[in-house]
């Protein structure tokens, strides 16, 4: 619809009054469909709630982000703190059961070398003991031989120097035969021969005797021969009877 076209004054001729009933024209009102307003009240509020939503949906996802990061940080700085106080624990008790260890396998191997010593103490003291012992006799026994030696030399010496003593024993064997009249031969080295013939015959109370010289009787010895038996009053009997009785077993030597 196009607007009425005023009149301009100009272009007209002689100016014109309206009538009296005339009126401005308007534009009527059509009427419009029934199209209802949009509720900008709601629309915002679901914005906001929309929004809110977003903001807390993003607020989880934060916390749970630094939740998970907050874990692994955590996790991460317990294993490094569990590590070293696993590792210092750990050490320190290794370390003092290997003392305790130590300290018994040490007792235990001192013990041992202690009673392994202590045994060859005991058998190097019974080893020095038996030494001893076995010195002791052997001194002894030299001591006995060598006393047993000395003693042939001094009786030889005595005989040597006292050729009177086969007398004695020629006294005794002639004492142990008084009473039997058998006859008695007496058999002397020749070197006693003679003396032994001069108390036999300066004794009258000896009769029934023969003097034999017989030089493997050695000189201050004799041997009788009665019908009753023999009796040797040899240096070599006479001197075993003695030494006998020491536990000594030397035959009387022949060289001086």
């Amino acid at each position: 619809m196009s607007k009425p076209r005023h009149a301009n004054p100009d272009d007209a001729g002689p100016q014109r009054r309206p009538p009296q009933d005339w009126q401005p024209w308007t534009m009527r009102e059509f009427p419009l469909r029934d199209t209802p307003e949009p509720d900008h009240r709601a629309e915002t509020g679901q914005g906001q709630d929309s929004l809110r939503v977003q903001l807390d949906e993003l607020a989880k996802q934060a916390r749970s982000a630094a939740r998970r990061q907050g874990q692994e940080e955590g996790r991460a700085e317990g294993y490094a703190q569990g590590l070293e106080q696993g590792k210092a624990n750990g050490f320190s008790t290794g370390k003092q059961q290997g003392q305790a260890e130590g300290y018994q396998q040490g007792y235990a191997d001192g013990q041992a070398a202690s009673a392994a010593e202590t045994e060859r103490l005991a058998q190097t003291a019974g080893a020095c003991a038996q030494a001893l012992l076995n010195l002791e006799a052997d001194v002894g026994q030299a001591l006995i031989r060598l006393a047993v030696s000395i003693a042939q030399q001094v009786v030889r010496s005595t005989l040597a120097a006292d050729s009177e003593k086969i007398l004695e024993t020629v006294h005794d064997i002639l004492q142990a035969t008084d009473g039997n009249q058998a006859l008695l031969r007496l058999r002397v080295n020749s070197a006693d021969a003679e003396l032994v013939r001069r108390h036999l015959t300066n004794d009258p109370t000896i009769q029934n005797w023969r003097l034999i010289a017989d030089d493997g009787i050695e000189q201050g010895g004799c041997m009788a021969e009665t019908a009753l038996g023999n009796i040797d009053a040899t240096l070599q009997t006479r001197w075993q009877r003695v030494i006998s009785t020491l536990g000594v077993d030397r035959p009387w030597s022949t060289a001086p």
